[in-house]
């Protein structure tokens, strides 16, 4: 049996002493002090400090200069930042932060930020030579050792190069950023160059990209926010007329979760982010659109999929579902997803390597994770049959898609907090916290 530890011990310590470390039943030396002040910096803050802190990390060590994520390198002064080959995903997800917090808070500065990550999702599209494809991320121009994947933009994008590769998980990256973005654009008003600039690109995308055009969720996700940002009604009527009828095609696979699954301490980790962003999106456009009986569809695939999802504790993945699902009370994965978040470390240190099958309790997973791989011989797929409260993890730079009975991970660089900013802004905006 799988399970996954709640550990508060010491919490309400460290709020009220949120300058100790404090170590307890263990010999003070300096492996103790390592693993209690993990557990310090998730307990010493609350949620609002820990959203402060990250949101001042993120521009200052994660969203480079063209404004996609990245990762900080401070020894290397010439290029400091490092380019994630996952980094259209992660920036529409941090362009979605922002957007929220602006339509939270009225904040210029989130405004501006989500503009500038804008900015670089839209030049991931502009600096590609064939109709239909994007870039994965885009960094400015350094030079590119044989055997690279990098290749240089040409002509007024000299000066930058990118990465191709684009696929399913990236496109979800235009998907949450643009969804988010025109919502706030349209708050604020004006930005009609934006505005016009999303729909070239997601019309691009819906009729030369492949997996933008499945006949499936995908095109039928595009055709509605493209409904959603027209002002013409005769394109309004015809995008309206796509995504109805795709609409028949996806709706009993909307109305059973989208596919989330969780058995025997498996389930597709990265996939059900994927899938939480899909349901969230779908949610938000049928309600924009006032489509009432497909957005009942998707409220009852939230509600399904909550309870397949049951007895895990990811965070953002309950966050959602409980806040959006119908449910006759209050399911308690809401205030269990809200503690998630408590488990944060503020500022994520990797501080140390971490192996737990050095303690006597620890038990390895009869199970390889991500079986239907079939590389467990190649790739080590090991597991824990515990998943541990994320201070006794080795931090992520997204945990809401990680493994969930990770066991071990190495010492490394601070990593980024996009993940919790967009868990706490999704809760502000829905009145969660």
């Amino acid at each position: 049996m799988h399970y996954w530890i709640v550990d508060p011990i010491d919490y309400e310590y460290y709020q009220a002493h949120p300058d100790h470390v404090r170590v307890i039943q263990k010999v003070v030396d300096p492996i103790s002090l390592r693993e209690s002040l993990q557990r310090a910096l998730a307990y010493s803050t609350d949620l609002h400090q820990k959203q402060a802190i990250y949101e001042a990390e993120a521009q200052q060590y994660y969203i480079d200069t063209l404004g996609m994520f990245a990762d900080y390198d401070p020894n290397n002064t010439e290029h400091p930042y490092r380019a994630s080959g996952d980094g259209m995903l992660w920036t529409g997800v941090y362009v979605a932060t922002q957007a929220i917090r602006y339509m939270v808070t009225g904040s210029q500065e989130a405004f501006d930020n989500m503009l500038k990550s804008l900015d670089g999702q839209i030049l991931c599209w502009n600096i590609m030579p064939d109709p239909g494809q994007f870039a994965r991320t885009i960094r400015v121009h350094e030079d590119i050792s044989p055997g690279s994947n990098w290749i240089q933009g040409q002509g007024p994008y000299a000066a930058y190069d990118y990465l191709p590769g684009a696929n399913n998980d990236m496109l979800k990256g235009y998907l949450v950023g643009f969804l988010w973005a025109y919502l706030a654009l349209s708050q604020a008003g004006g930005h009609q160059n934006h505005i016009d600039t999303m729909k070239t690109i997601m019309l691009d995308l819906v009729e030369n990209f492949d997996v933008a055009k499945d006949h499936r969720i995908n095109e039928c996700y595009i055709n509605m926010m493209l409904a959603l940002m027209e002002d013409d009604l005769t394109k309004k009527y015809r995008y309206m007329v796509k995504y109805q009828g795709l609409w028949q095609v996806v709706q009993s696979w909307i109305s059973d979760g989208n596919g989330a699954r969780y058995e025997y301490g498996i389930s597709d980790w990265s996939g059900t982010h994927l899938n939480l962003q899909s349901l969230l999106g779908l949610w938000l456009l049928t309600d924009r659109l006032g489509e009432s009986d497909m957005h009942s569809d998707v409220v009852h695939g939230i509600t399904s999929t909550l309870d397949n999802m049951r007895h895990t504790r990811i965070g953002l993945f309950q966050l959602v579902m409980s806040t959006l699902g119908d449910f006759s009370q209050t399911p308690p994965e809401l205030d269990e997803s809200l503690w998630r978040l408590q488990e944060f470390p503020a500022p994520k240190m990797s501080l140390m390597d971490v192996d737990w099958r050095l303690d006597p309790h620890f038990c390895m997973s009869p199970w390889p994770n991500l079986p239907w791989k079939g590389d467990w011989t190649e790739n080590d797929r090991t597991q824990s049959i515990r998943a541990y409260p994320l201070f006794e993890q080795t931090p992520s730079g997204f945990v809401f898609k990680d493994a969930a009975f990770r066991y071990k991970g190495h010492e490394g660089h601070m990593v980024g907090g996009i993940d919790y900013l967009f868990a706490y802004w999704f809760a502000r905006y829905f009145g969660k916290i």
